[in-house]
């Protein structure tokens, strides 16, 4: 190595370590909030960690696996019960049908391409009907959202799908898919 780059490594940590420092004392952890409430005799309230149970065997301490609590509930059953509804969308290139169900579009056909004497369909199905523009809340492993949108159709190229799920423990949230599309675009 030489001189320069062993400078500039140096000035790099002492620059990200200063920064660290910065932070730290501009806005402290939590935990740190919390001993400073109690050295003043304040109370601060923590937010509730769920304590996974052991097991005490002869001295020896196991630790039980409990399921995880689902990450997002994404039934509304207060809502009345909604039909699947498909609606499509043609415009003088393209052919779109779209499905309330998790509001996703399951066709898109350029009506200008062919393929055996049919326009060519852009979403693939496989071994089940395609979805595109699904969307899940939660982990990687999550599943999307299935549940039946309301259809508010603006115009013959605008649709938007809309739904309420809960938040938190009172809150809410809407949902709202829009699609549009534009004569002579893809």
């Amino acid at each position: 190595m030489n001189k320069n780059t062993v400078i500039a490594i140096a000035l790099s940590s002492l620059v990200v370590m200063g920064w660290m420092m910065f932070m730290n004392t501009r806005y402290p952890a939590r935990d740190q909030q919390a001993g400073q409430a109690d050295a003043q005799g304040t109370a601060v309230q923590s937010p509730q960690v769920p304590q996974t149970p052991q097991v005490v065997q002869g001295g020896n301490t196991q630790l039980i696996e409990q399921p995880a609590p689902p990450e997002f509930v994404t039934e509304t059953p207060e809502e009345e019960a909604l039909a699947e509804e498909r609606v499509l969308i043609e415009t003088d290139i393209l052919e779109v049908t779209l499905t309330n169900a998790g509001g996703d579009m399951v066709s898109y056909r350029l009506k200008e391409h062919r393929e055996d004497q049919a326009a060519v369909e852009m979403l693939l199905s496989g071994d089940r009907e395609a979805h595109a523009f699904t969307i899940a809340f939660g982990g990687a492993r999550t599943n999307p959202v299935t549940d039946m949108f309301h259809v508010r159709r603006i115009s013959p190229t605008v649709v938007e799908f809309y739904r309420d799920f809960p938040a938190g423990e009172n809150g809410r949230f809407r949902l709202t898919k829009r699609y549009e599309f534009l004569p002579k675009e893809y």
